[in-house]
């Protein structure tokens, strides 16, 4: 039997492979293709986005994976490295606060201030190490919200290319 999960993996890696490759077709040799961050959700990490990278990995739409730790604190360290290159990268995003629990106040402003804040950090860490200026988002449950929330005008930001977003089970309803 074929799970959900494995689904949803296939239906990623396929939206990554064609739009990567599609997308390709109109940029220089020079230039890079665009990374796929993955958000989690409430109380999970990155090893929540694991089977589905890896199945990404398999498919063979990329040969590149690395994670962004984000700690409580908001800093961003990047465990890997891209490789001049590399096609379609993705980027297992990983907060040590993964349920915000290290803020005061409303659990939904903590979304507005401290998610927004580990969500941007994690985007910046990548962008501004290796120069993307578009990206492409998966994001589950809170990662949705968190990325949402960044505050807007900054022009420095990396233009969104294409988003993902997954609640659960109830998306398959």
């Amino acid at each position: 039997m074929i799970s959900i999960g494995s689904i949803f993996a296939v239906l990623i890696a396929a939206f990554i492979g064609y739009f990567g490759f599609k997308e390709n077709q109109h940029v220089q040799a020079a230039t890079r293709s665009t990374p796929t961050f993955f958000f989690h959700g409430y109380g999970s990490s990155y090893r929540a986005e694991q089977n589905m990278t890896a199945a990404i990995r398999r498919a063979g739409v990329t040969n590149t994976i690395v994670r962004i730790n984000v700690s409580r604190t908001g800093k961003a360290t990047l465990i890997g490295r891209i490789p001049r290159g590399t096609r379609n990268p993705l980027v297992e995003v990983n907060f040590a606060d993964n349920r915000l629990s290290g803020t005061s106040g409303s659990y939904v402003n903590a979304y507005y201030t401290t998610g927004a804040r580990y969500v941007r950090n994690a985007i910046n860490a990548v962008t501004k190490r290796y120069g993307y200026r578009t990206i492409n988002a998966v994001s589950h449950s809170m990662g949705n919200l968190e990325y949402y929330t960044q505050p807007g005008g900054n022009h420095d930001a990396p233009t969104m290319s294409r988003i993902i977003n997954h609640y659960g089970k109830e998306l398959f309803k």
